[in-house]
């Protein structure tokens, strides 16, 4: 059994052979395109991943900086209520 000679033998109609020529130009083409813009696509997610992780930090950082500030604002507000307090206890002691 030959396969090439059986091949040979049988009439392939000219739709046949443009349908596939095209569909693996179509193939081949897409191929190529995608090589050329992919690796510049993932270069740009990657760099806008960093940049992003960047902000996200520095946004989280300017949180705890104004978390903290609140904290030290009441703690001040207290010490000075209770400073006050202590004033007037001692006062009546005397």
């Amino acid at each position: 059994m030959d396969i090439v000679g059986s091949m040979a033998r049988r009439r392939v109609s000219i739709r046949s052979r443009l349908f596939w020529l095209l569909g693996g130009m179509s193939l081949i083409t897409l191929l190529a395109v995608n090589l050329v813009w992919l690796p510049g696509t993932i270069y740009h997610v990657r760099e806008n991943n960093v940049e992003l992780q960047r902000v996200a930090v520095r946004g989280v950082g300017d949180q705890i900086k104004f978390f903290l500030e609140q904290k030290v604002q009441e703690i001040k507000h207290q010490a000075m209520l209770f400073h006050l307090a202590f004033l007037g206890g001692c006062a009546r002691h005397r």
